[in-house]
């Protein structure tokens, strides 16, 4: 096993660097260093990332499209990355920068990092197809484009303000039953089952059975963890992935609709007209 150390980090704008790293059988574990004056906003790309620091208590665990933003404690130097085919981006946010874009009425006080408890764990969040595309394309080569970082700095600054809304926005109504950190844990365990197996209609029953959870824990949690139902957070991703795959030019439309479980091509096509008013041609020209 081999251990490489972050380099050549890349700096779309003063006050956000980020780094982008695979992993394999030659190379499961990166070092990557980190500096007192930043957040840490890590993101699992593909696979499995787990990553621990000194503080914390436990590793943390991220899969694919999952992601934690923490503040860097003032005694860690380096962060330990681990995985066995994985890939993750992990994104400095320079405080002074996050200041600088926060709201005159954002309560500072919640980031204040001498309250932070840095052997807690952060909160895992999930981020779309559609985000998860824009972060991958930082790395992607485009030298003939001169206009690569500002349009960079843009999607960061989306995808980055959504990260924010949902760690720090408004409060969530009272969940309707009882979520500890087991049953979190499962319900994370549902999202992942649901989001990789996109060509199958969710069966409820059958998911709850295997993440041990009761039926209406698992439904009522879902809906209060991500917003929607999970028959409707399943089209919604499903929609979602959809544009992703598409948009990146790989693949044809057939060949999209076949990898989400759709029947035939004119099925898939009606679906999406159905979700945004026009067919996946029309669109992409549209945009």
């Amino acid at each position: 096993m081999e251990t490489e150390k972050n380099s050549g980090l890349y700096e779309m704008h003063e006050g956000v660097k980020s780094a982008h790293f695979s992993f394999d059988e030659s190379t499961s574990l990166h070092s990557v260093d980190v500096g007192s004056r930043f957040m840490l906003w890590l993101t699992c790309l593909r696979g499995e990332v787990h990553f621990r620091t000194d503080t914390l208590e436990a590793a943390v665990h991220l899969r694919e499209s999952e992601t934690v933003l923490m503040a860097i404690p003032p005694s860690m130097s380096s962060l330990d990355l681990r995985s066995e085919n994985g890939e993750c981006i992990v994104t400095f946010v320079g405080l002074k920068l996050l200041h600088e874009l926060l709201a005159v009425n954002f309560d500072a006080s919640n980031m204040d990092r001498s309250k932070f408890d840095y052997s807690t764990a952060p909160k895992v969040i999930n981020l779309s197809p559609k985000i998860m595309v824009d972060l991958e394309n930082w790395f992607l080569e485009s030298d003939r484009d001169p206009f690569k970082k500002i349009k960079d700095y843009g999607t960061f600054l989306g995808a980055f303000s959504s990260l924010m809304g949902r760690l720090f926005g408004r409060k969530m109504d009272k969940c309707p039953v009882r979520l500890d950190l087991e049953a979190e844990a499962a319900l994370r365990e549902a999202h992942h089952k649901i989001i990789s197996n996109l060509h199958v209609i969710p069966d409820t029953q059958a998911i709850a059975l295997a993440v041990k959870l009761p039926e209406n824990v698992l439904s009522e949690g879902f809906k209060h963890v991500y917003g929607l139902s999970i028959y409707k957070y399943y089209l919604d991703y499903k929609m979602e992935k959809a544009i992703a795959l598409l948009g990146s030019g790989k693949k044809l439309v057939k060949e999209v609709a076949f990898e989400l479980g759709y029947q035939s091509p004119s099925h898939f096509i009606a679906a999406f007209k159905k979700k945004y008013g026009m067919t996946p041609k029309k669109y992409f020209q549209e945009v």
